[in-house]
């Protein structure tokens, strides 16, 4: 968007919170390994240039979100489903790992400053990583999940259906 916007010939592709979660979440619902790690990536750019004074790329809890649903869209994928660049073992868990680490960076103090929110892990945050282990075929995911359950009322969040 960056090497768009600095052409001058487009500047509605000037990066700001609202384009920027919007392409994570085109990346995201592409269900594959390579959008959820460009939706990954977007993100922290945008960490990056929020850190670096750019106020419009604020992020915030719908571009975490955004890059979390990019993770539990694919787990429980067959790696050769997912569309990665790199090899893994088949029926990993490794994107519901990384929707839970999204999850818990939310969670931190240090992301809250980017949302502003008090407690920037929501209950449709959860939702979306619980969904992401349930959909995992790794022994263990039922009892990660219910650890998070237990956790959510600590972040201000309610287990729902």
């Amino acid at each position: 968007m960056r090497a768009l916007a600095s052409t001058g010939r487009n500047r509605s592709a000037v990066p700001d919170s609202i384009r920027v979660s919007t392409v994570i979440s085109c990346h995201a619902r592409s269900k594959t390994r390579r959008g959820a790690e460009w939706g990954e990536r977007m993100l922290d750019d945008a960490i990056a240039m929020y850190n670096d004074g750019d106020e419009r790329v604020k992020p915030d809890v719908i571009m975490f979100n955004c890059a979390i649903l990019g993770w539990t869209g694919i787990s429980g994928v067959e790696s050769e489903q997912q569309g990665s660049s790199s090899s893994n073992n088949g029926g990993d868990d490794i994107p519901a790992e990384r929707a839970e680490m999204f999850l818990r960076r939310m969670a931190r103090d240090s992301s809250r400053r980017y949302t502003g929110q008090a407690s920037a892990a929501s209950t449709f945050a959860f939702n979306i990583v619980l969904d992401g282990w349930a959909k995992g075929m790794k022994g263990g995911a039922v009892y990660t999940a219910l650890g998070l359950m237990e956790e959510m009322p600590d972040h201000g969040a309610v287990p729902s259906a």
